[in-house]
């Protein structure tokens, strides 16, 4: 764990720097005002990301020249911005000693070795590859954490690569606790219903090496906050939503890059700039030239893909181009997908069916409590504080209790459906319990009266956020009814509802930060520590070295190796692939063309 604690002190020290080079010389001085400390962390990771995407169209991330390049520009910014940084010393050393048990013993998941890690042997010592998912049709679906991943690991080391997940998540606690304290009704509502769901939606995806669904999720939470804060802003171009356009944009096209599925998050887009179509419109010149960095990112990421798969945006068949290089294996991901969802869908439906009266039940006595909410909600902040006290008890034991939910696709696809509805029953409680106590939470913070919109006052503007949900609920629903896959979903919820029902425009809120930080540092606590308290010994109080399975390898007849385990793993080894066999058909410029061999 020590090492770990200076392993995440030395990343957040990186991104860090990082960011402020980005901010102070990629950044128009026009939007460049006051970023936080969490925008700036992301700003390093977006232009680390940038840096490593573009380059490996030329070189391998291991090229000497790169990597040379990354420690000058680091090397400089520690210098320059040493002030700045000194400025945040203690934010990350709080950071990384409340992390890095967390960051100690995360572990990779199932398709760290099947395609992720090897993809990022490849990229470490190959530039981009025209073909690449013959190779692997998974490799289609690999996402901008791997670039980063690359550069991290050598020699079958891995432990910067576990200092860099925990980091990416720790984004979402430094937002939370950035915005809890700002005295804004939308920032409250984010902030508050963000902290008392998490224990929830937490736990359809494990935090660990490689695998971003996590990382999805929260992005995707960003997005939806920056878009509504341009939504609510007013009809007035000035520099405060010069800054919001960007930081949405910025966030958006990085997003999209983190997995296939976000190219929805684009529906969101589209309704924002509608809403805002005259100052788009008005001011698209400009808004083109302050953005032009995020916009060069998402074509490039649009480039990458077309390069390793044929497709634009893969494995939707529509963007595929017929090229030599085009993957075959489209299809069978496809038909996949659909044959595994089907599965859970059916398997779903058949709990709805039986349990409606149930879901029914709780779902009236929810809105009952919704729209009742102003009747019992004039309180004294006295009161309001003494039930938050309440509640926030509550809320700890919850805390305590929720345990991640492991293994629900194993049972769904094992047909127990004994066990099944158990889970089921604890799920709507659950759901019902977290939404209820962070609708709760945020109400009690709001001051005077709830001002609820009238059903002729809500306008696009304000229906907006909520339609995107539902119809990210509606494909979620149709199309993967996986909670993994659609974890994003569960924290939009709340804002979305929000927004929808009580008018923000009259909202103002009390100043109880001190009581959430105190939430946010048990939450902190028991998924870093507690969680892991059974783990810790002697021999990972210094040091617990992170490494992946070594993997015996099979010569193939035309291009590789093939694993020799039952599962296809390849972690390290590059060249290493599970399926039919590939053959590089020709070389141009030094790139590589793969295509498949057709038996």
């Amino acid at each position: 764990m020590l090492i770990s604690f200076f392993l995440i002190f030395f990343l957040l020290t990186l991104f860090l720097s990082f960011g402020f080079f980005f901010q102070k010389f990629l950044i128009n001085s026009k939007i460049s005002g006051e970023f936080s400390f969490f925008e700036i962390v992301f700003f390093g990771i977006f232009f680390l990301t940038i840096l490593s995407v573009f380059s490996n169209f030329f070189i391998s991330l291991h090229n000497n020249f790169f990597l040379f390049t990354l420690f000058c520009i680091f090397f400089f910014s520690l210098f320059k911005y040493r002030n700045l940084i000194k400025n945040n010393i203690k934010k990350i050393i709080l950071l990384a000693l409340i992390l890095s048990p967390l960051c100690t013993y995360i572990n990779f998941g199932y398709d760290s070795g099947l395609y992720h890690v090897p993809y990022q042997a490849i990229i470490q010592s190959d530039k981009i590859i025209f073909g690449l998912a013959n190779l692997h049709m998974r490799y289609g679906l690999t996402t901008s954490y791997s670039y980063i991943a690359a550069l991290l690991w050598h020699d079958n080391l891995f432990n910067l690569v576990s200092s860099f997940s925990t980091i990416l998540f720790s984004l979402f606690f430094i937002f939370i606790y950035e915005k809890i304290k700002n005295k804004n009704s939308i920032d409250n509502i984010f902030a508050i219903s963000g902290l008392i769901t998490f224990p929830l939606w937490y736990r359809y995806a494990e935090l660990s090496i490689s695998l971003v669904d996590i990382y999805f999720s929260i992005f995707c939470y960003f997005v939806f906050y920056y878009g509504v804060k341009i939504i609510f802003h007013g009809d007035i171009y000035d520099n405060k939503i010069k800054n919001k356009i960007f930081l949405f944009l910025i966030f958006l096209s990085y997003t999209i890059s983190t997995k296939p599925t976000a190219i929805l998050l684009v529906v969101f887009l589209f309704f924002v700039v509608i809403i805002k179509y005259k100052i788009f419109l008005k001011n698209a010149l400009e808004i083109f030239k302050n953005n032009i960095i995020s916009s060069l990112f998402f074509l490039f990421w649009i480039l990458r893909n077309f390069i390793i798969t044929s497709c634009f945006f893969y494995p939707l068949g529509l963007s595929c181009l017929n090229f030599s290089w085009q993957t075959s294996s489209i299809e069978n991901v496809v038909a996949s997908i659909k044959t595994f969802n089907s599965i859970i869908f059916n398997s779903f439906l058949n709990l709805i069916v039986d349990y409606q009266i149930l879901i029914i039940g709780l779902i009236v006595i929810f809105l009952i409590l919704i729209m009742n909410f102003k009747k019992f909600l004039n309180l004294s902040f006295a009161k309001r504080e003494a039930i938050l006290l309440t509640l926030s008890l509550i809320f700890v034991i919850f805390v305590f209790y929720v345990e991640p939910l492991k293994l629900i696709i194993h049972l769904i696809q094992s047909k127990q459906n004994v066990l099944l509805k158990t889970i089921f029953i604890k799920e709507v409680i659950f759901l019902i319990s977290f939404y209820s106590l962070g609708m709760l939470f945020v109400l009690l913070t709001f001051k005077k009266d709830i001002s609820i919109n009238k059903f002729s006052n809500i306008n696009f503007s304000i229906f907006a956020p909520f339609l995107f949900f539902i119809i990210s609920f509606v494909i979620w629903i149709l199309l993967s009814p996986n909670p993994r896959l659609g974890q994003n979903l569960f924290l939009l919820v709340s804002p979305a509802i929000f927004i929808l029902l009580i008018d923000l425009k009259k909202m103002t809120v009390y100043d109880f930060s001190k009581y959430f930080n105190i939430l946010l540092i048990i939450i902190l606590l028991k998924i870093s520590i507690f969680q892991n308290f059974a783990q810790i010994n002697k021999s990972s109080i210094i040091y617990l070295k992170k490494t992946a399975p070594k993997v015996k390898l099979e010569k193939r007849k035309f291009f590789g190796y093939s694993a020799k385990n039952t599962e296809h793993l390849c972690w390290t080894e590059k060249n290493c692939y599970p399926y039919s066999d590939v053959k590089i058909y020709k070389e141009v410029l030094n790139y590589k063309f793969f295509k498949e061999v057709k038996n």
